[in-house]
């Protein structure tokens, strides 16, 4: 995006005619205002951001009808189109996730517009193609937002888009056929889509749709959404039949996830408001999965939006989550889900007072990594899981680092690597060999 901006900001140095512009008029909505805490503050062209309505194409028509012959009469243009290509054509990867013995991650060869799935049966094994999103769409702007291997690596969830928009469709495949489900699940975004350790289905959140009565508005992306719901769904059903887990009638505007356990026996339930802290619950899955019942019994865990949390592991009911609850750089915390007061809390990697925890992994059954940032420069870390131990620290170049999946019982893991001046590694963390450096395993 950066080397698009400046090529582009060239474009306009080099390539100033005398033109005399008449842009196009465009609408100021006095009436579209919003409180924030008591503050009024004005939203003139909210209008816009409706991208189905006749009033916004005939605006960006006029736009594109005087930016257009600008851009094509400039004699710098193929020349930097040639520089741009050339720079943007190396294969490109993105996330990568292991479940059971494969290795599913995103790749591009570099010119294309989206980035397509595949598959290894091991490490070293032939790449397969899985899923490729731009034979989807003749403009090419179907994209895979997210995918999510079943535990045992046999079945898929993946999440679509189109065109951008933050709306995605859930659909599901048989990963050793490649043969596809008829399942669709509609009306769904931000949400995750965990499956139960039983490949019998997914958890995953969809919106209630208020239908407006406007005539320029013609799908869920000029609607307004409301009510985030939690909801189970059995492979194999229809979405009307999906089970209602979790709801939150008095807080229209809360927006709920679910997240199962490591061990596959919990449903940690997220609820969060418009300012980003969460409160947590959990169901016993097990009991659940027995009866099928909407709206389980729910426990709460954390009731206040005091602060972020995110799932670490657990071991049975003592459960840790990386917070930055009373700790700004943040910690991890071990909290028993039987006695959940934060009072009995317990510090497990107490708070850096120089370096930010960014995020915690755990792998090969009792250790974590663990990457902190200080001045742009990550530094990895290996700890043991009661955090009373360091193995190993591996200090990284300036730019930013990020686990790609997480599996506890594995004896690998991998995280990623770039910079403003490195594209992407991917670097492989082996836990059969003692202490040694992380090796890359593609980039």
């Amino acid at each position: 995006m950066k080397i698009y901006f400046l090529f582009a900001t060239l474009l306009f140095r080099l390539y100033t005619p005398k033109y005399n512009f008449d842009y196009p008029d465009v609408r100021r909505d006095e009436n579209q205002v919003e409180d924030y805490h008591g503050t009024l503050v004005k939203d003139p062209y909210r209008w816009l951001e409706n991208l189905d309505s006749s009033e916004t194409k005939k605006f960006v028509a006029a736009q594109n009808a005087l930016t257009m012959p600008y851009l094509r009469e400039c004699p710098h243009r193929d020349g930097i189109r040639q520089s741009v290509t050339s720079l943007t054509n190396y294969t490109k990867f993105g996330s990568m996730k292991k479940k059971g013995n494969r290795y599913f991650f995103k790749q591009s060869n570099g010119l294309q517009n989206q980035m397509s799935l595949f598959i290894q049966e091991s490490l070293n094994g032939e790449p397969r193609l899985l899923l490729d999103p731009n034979k989807l769409s003749p403009d090419g702007t179907t994209t895979i937002v997210d995918f999510n291997p079943s535990e045992d690596g046999k079945l898929l969830a993946y999440k679509l888009s189109e065109k951008g928009s933050d709306w995605v469709r859930l659909y599901f495949m048989n990963v050793e056929t490649e043969e596809k489900f008829t399942d669709k699940m509609n009306e769904t975004k931000f949400t995750r889509a965990d499956w139960t350790h039983d490949n019998g289905g997914v958890f995953y959140s969809k919106y209630f749709i208020i239908k407006k009565n406007t005539e320029n508005l013609t799908d869920t992306e000029s609607e307004e959404t409301w009510k985030q719901q939690l909801y189970y769904h059995r492979l194999g059903t229809n979405q009307d039949e999906d089970i209602l887990v979790v709801e939150f009638p008095d807080n229209p505007k809360w927006s709920c996830n679910g997240e199962v356990s490591h061990d596959g026996k919990y449903l940690m339930v997220y609820a969060e408001d418009e300012l980003g802290p969460v409160l947590i619950h959990y169901i016993n899955l097990v009991e659940f999965l027995k009866i099928l019942q909407p709206m389980p019994t729910m426990i709460p865990i954390v009731e206040n939006f005091e602060a972020e949390y995110y799932y670490v592991t657990n071991d049975d009911k003592f459960f840790l989550y990386l917070t930055n609850k009373d700790a700004p750089n943040w910690k991890i915390v071990g909290i028993n889900f039987d006695n959940p007061q934060d009072l009995f809390w317990e510090e497990v990697i107490p708070e850096d007072p120089k370096f930010v925890l960014e995020w915690a992994v755990p792998v090969n059954h009792n250790k974590l990594v663990l990457s902190y940032l200080k001045d742009v420069k990550s530094t990895i870390q290996i700890r043991s899981l009661d955090g009373k131990d360091t193995f190993a620290t591996y200090p990284m170049d300036p730019g930013t680092t990020y686990g790609l999946y997480r599996k506890r019982d594995d004896t690998e893991f991998f995280f990623a690597y770039e910079s403003v001046l490195t594209p992407k590694r991917v670097y492989r963390l082996d836990f059969t060999e003692h202490e040694k450096s992380p090796s890359v395993s593609y980039h």
